[in-house]
């Protein structure tokens, strides 16, 4: 997988379903770091919206603009 840059063929079905303790803390890191990724990028996308709408907030409107020109 792109994101892990790991390979995951160390984790098997059958091992998470058997309880095996090793593959259950393996999936579980993973678990973790897609977490991690994904809180990440949607604080990233969140603030990057809130900059757009912040700098949209002070652009003047098509009919101000239009106003000021007659």
């Amino acid at each position: 997988l792109d994101y892990l840059q790991v390979s995951l063929s160390h984790i098997t079905g059958e091992n998470i379903v058997k309880r095996d303790k090793e593959s259950i803390k393996n999936l579980l890191e993973i678990f973790d770091g897609l977490l991690e990724y994904l809180t990440e990028r949607i604080s990233e996308t969140s603030h990057e919206k809130s900059l757009i709408y912040t700098y949209l907030a002070v652009l003047p409107r098509a009919d101000q603009i239009l106003q000021n020109a007659s």
